[in-house]
């Protein structure tokens, strides 16, 4: 039960009263309703609407309730001036507290919608439900939606993925859909989730066409009717995750599967001039190392799960890399390929193990650490050779991570510029690759002047669930009424409101 408490003057009214919310749920607008219809008629006759208010709402008044003295009630003076402000105050505190339960029977739900994967869960919520946003197709031809291959272990060689993002774009409702919807039934299974009394918080890809985006809000609240919404980019809402109110200048680094995004971010606003996109991430590690191991050892091609399994547990970034290449044996490693009897995923085999029969076995070496490099040198990309001899690769201008970062912060107000690099903040999946922060931290401070600090902050959640955990924090906040439109707000003011208010603007 909830209490309010309502501040009253010196006029021997005692300094609080409190009034219950929830003990007569549906009093509170006849109260606002009456109170609105009687001021009028209680600048006059103050005495007599007092004890009428009190006889119909005595059960928002536990304890008796002590009258003034009429004779200071009637006087000129309180009608005219004192009266008008006490009423007032009042219903405006009425007002509040209809809104705050309104509010509060609201449920909120974020949805961040990454181009891998989909983390999604309501604020009462410790952890968010994480779908894989893509559709699989079997061998067999048969379609699963999110995560409902996993089940089936079998399938897993030769199966196809279709995902509805492009370098990060959202441009394909017709495969986006069916899996939110996959997402909306797993998150309530047993009750049917009506958008109408939910509140989304949507996430997405900077930069994202304006066409792209009114797409996603046409979805949003003519195909499944939320009735409130607040969109924006993942990067805006991580430092919301460290508890409390975010600091005035961050810089957030996202490494996702697509692409990586530097946005510096001065007094809660994203600083556009300064955002930056590296268009290599965790898709682009993935083709390559398709391409390297197909060609040195076995054709996998049509592996995309090998391929992804190992990335995730033999890759790492090289602290030197030219040093790494001449000492490449150093780096030798043992994958043992899936035989769906031992192992479905595959393993890396540890010194001294012994083998399956019939194991399947590659031989790593520097592949673990060229293919990560692409970060450093892009150019890798093109030759699959980081020392190529390809002239025209050689003179060209390739921005890797460290200068795109470094104009980042260039573009950035002078003062903001060391305040910045001291709080960034490095997340998603790409960024769990080993000695990764290290080895950018390092070359960031041979670029930047010697007295400015390099301080990547600790993340207390798993790195690519940390722009969901602030969005967890923000709905538990009240800066999201201020942000937030309504269902009414959308179709009152057009299909282009959202984009007004959400493209580039932010709180």
């Amino acid at each position: 039960m909830l209490h309010y408490g309502i501040p009253y003057n010196d006029w021997g009214i005692r300094s609080q009263c409190l009034v219950s919310v929830n003990r007569h749920p549906l009093t509170l607008s006849h109260t606002n309703n009456y109170l609105k219809h009687s001021i009028q008629n209680s600048l006059y006759t103050f005495p007599n609407f007092l004890s009428t208010f009190l006889s119909n709402f005595q059960p928002f008044f536990p304890f008796p309730f002590p009258f003034l003295s009429f004779k200071v009630l009637l006087s000129s003076l309180f009608r005219q001036i004192v009266l008008p402000t006490i009423l007032q105050h009042f219903l405006h505190l009425l007002t509040s507290i209809q809104s705050d339960t309104t509010i509060m029977s609201k449920k909120h739900l974020i949805l961040d919608n990454g181009s891998y994967n989909i983390k999604a869960g309501f604020a009462l919520q410790k952890d968010p439900l994480v779908v894989q946003n893509s559709l699989a197709k079997a061998k067999d031809g048969v379609i699963y939606i999110g995560n409902d291959y996993l089940s089936h272990t079998n399938l897993y060689s030769g199966i196809n993925f279709k995902r509805p993002h492009d370098q990060g774009h959202l441009i394909s409702w017709e495969t986006e859909k069916p899996i939110w919807d996959y997402t909306f039934d797993q998150l309530s299974p047993k009750v049917e989730l009506d958008p109408l009394e939910v509140h989304l918080t949507l996430t997405e890809t900077p930069f994202q066409l304006p066409q792209l985006s009114m797409n996603t809000d046409l979805i949003v609240f003519e195909e499944y009717g939320f009735g409130e919404y607040y969109r924006c980019v993942p990067l805006l809402l991580v430092p919301w995750a460290q508890g409390g109110l975010p600091s005035d200048f961050f810089l957030v680094i996202d490494c996702g599967f697509n692409a990586v995004h530097i946005i510096p971010v001065i007094y809660q606003r994203v600083y556009w001039k300064g955002v930056r996109k590296l268009p290599i991430g965790g898709n682009q590690l993935n083709g390559l190392l398709k391409e390297m191991i197909s060609f040195r050892h076995y054709d996998i091609s049509d592996e995309p799960l090998l391929i992804n399994t190992v990335k995730e547990k033999t890759m790492y970034v090289a602290e030197n890399f030219l040093g790494a290449l001449k000492k490449k044996e150093q780096a030798r490693c043992e994958f043992v390929l899936p035989d769906f009897k031992n192992t479905v995923t595959g393993y890396v085999r540890q010194d001294g193990s012994k083998l399956p029969e019939d194991a399947q076995t590659i031989q790593l070496y520097d592949e673990r650490f060229t293919v990560p490099e692409l970060f450093f040198h892009p150019e890798i990309m093109l030759d699959h050779n980081a020392l190529s001899s390809n002239t025209v690769i050689q003179k060209a201008n390739f921005k890797n991570i460290t200068d795109l970062v470094v104009d980042s912060i260039m573009a950035c107000p002078d003062v903001s510029r060391p305040v910045l690099l001291a709080n960034i903040h490095f997340v998603g999946g790409t960024a769990n690759l080993a000695n990764f922060k290290h080895r950018l931290v390092s070359e960031l401070e041979k670029e930047l002047p010697v007295n400015w600090t390099v301080n990547v902050l600790d993340e207390k959640f798993d790195l690519d669930k940390v722009s969901w955990q602030g969005g967890h924090a923000l709905a538990n906040n009240d800066i999201i009424k201020e942000v937030t439109i309504t269902k009414q707000d959308y179709f009152e003011h057009g299909a282009n409101w959202c984009q007004k208010q959400f493209g580039f603007r932010n709180f």
